[in-house]
């Protein structure tokens, strides 16, 4: 019971840091474990990152997008795994915002770690790059 209830203070505090609008320079400041509510009465184990800014990044919430920052408005740090431009989300989606649906860790302590954010329809985000140009807002 403890542990729900620091899932859920966490989960409040980290709404109540949504609210603030500075997404310039968030860098990933660590990962670390946590259950978290995925769908409406389903619980998943799985990793969660804590950005510079102390909001919290974890499989089941949404990222909200912002404008792609591409010449022709397509999103550049937004798109399926392939090597053409084809793979970029496009700017004329309708899609408002993305569910995370996995975070896969890479790398090991000697050289660091990166992050893959997988969201649905298989889009990966580069999250850092992302926030700083403005393709995810709050």
């Amino acid at each position: 019971m403890k542990a729900i209830t620091t899932l859920l203070a966490v989960m409040l505090l980290s709404k109540s840091i949504f609210a603030n609008d500075s997404t310039k320079n968030v860098v990933i400041d660590h990962d670390t474990t946590m259950a978290v509510l995925y769908n409406s009465n389903h619980w998943i184990l799985g990793t969660a990152l804590v950005l510079s800014d102390g909001r919290i990044i974890a499989p089941g919430m949404s990222l909200k997008l912002g404008k792609g920052t591409l010449i022709n408005g397509d999103f550049n740090y937004i798109a399926t795994p392939s090597n053409t431009m084809e793979a970029k989300l496009k700017r004329s989606t309708t899609l408002k915002s993305l569910k995370i649906e996995k975070i896969k860790k890479k790398g090991n302590a000697k050289v660091g770690f990166t992050y893959t954010i997988i969201c649905e329809y298989d889009y990966h985000v580069q999250l850092e790059d992302a926030f700083a140009s403005g393709e995810l807002v709050n």
